[in-house]
């Protein structure tokens, strides 16, 4: 009887332990990733804020893609692959803001900034995911991962967005 009530204590001492150290982190998480493109906003602009530009540039969107709304531009406009739906929310001139909904999980906002510079010779396109965490202690540790398992892909689509754009198609 001991060694049970000992055992109990104990698990009530560590899951109190980690819930208070998990306090010491932030509710929300920002994933931000930026490219300078070679463009004149208005040509980075629209291969982004056009859903149908996606594929080309998207990493995984091109062999994924399963439907683009029939209006692929502005607010409510969506693209859905195997894996994800993207829905733009907000769209202004310079920035757009979507929400990514990957299955059962909880949506997460993004958004695309944009930047001219130098003339309106060089865009900076800034893309940003606001990850908003819960006080429990496994979503706040699981955030910790969030930056490694999203910016890869997030770094991969921005090259490919810089070679489109600056490629023969963009110019």
């Amino acid at each position: 009887m001991k060694f049970i009530k000992l055992g109990v204590i104990s698990g009530v001492m560590i899951f109190l332990v980690i819930t208070a150290l998990s306090l010491l982190l932030p509710s929300q998480i920002v994933v931000s990733r930026a490219v300078d493109i070679n463009q004149p906003l208005d040509t980075v602009y629209a291969f982004v804020n056009n859903l149908n530009n996606w594929p080309k540039w998207m990493d995984n969107f091109d062999t994924t893609l399963q439907k683009i709304s029939p209006n692929p531009r502005g607010k409510n406009a969506f693209i859905q692959t195997s894996e994800v739906t993207v829905t733009l929310t907000k769209v202004s001139n310079k920035k757009i803001e979507a929400i990514w909904q990957s299955g059962s999980r909880k949506p997460m906002p993004g958004e695309f900034n944009f930047y001219p510079a130098k003339g309106n010779t060089i865009t900076t396109v800034q893309w940003q995911f606001i990850q908003k965490v819960k006080w429990y202690p496994w979503e706040k540790f699981a955030s910790i991962a969030t930056d490694k398992i999203i910016s890869p892909y997030m770094e991969k689509s921005l090259d490919n967005l810089k070679q489109l754009a600056e490629g023969p198609a963009g110019k």
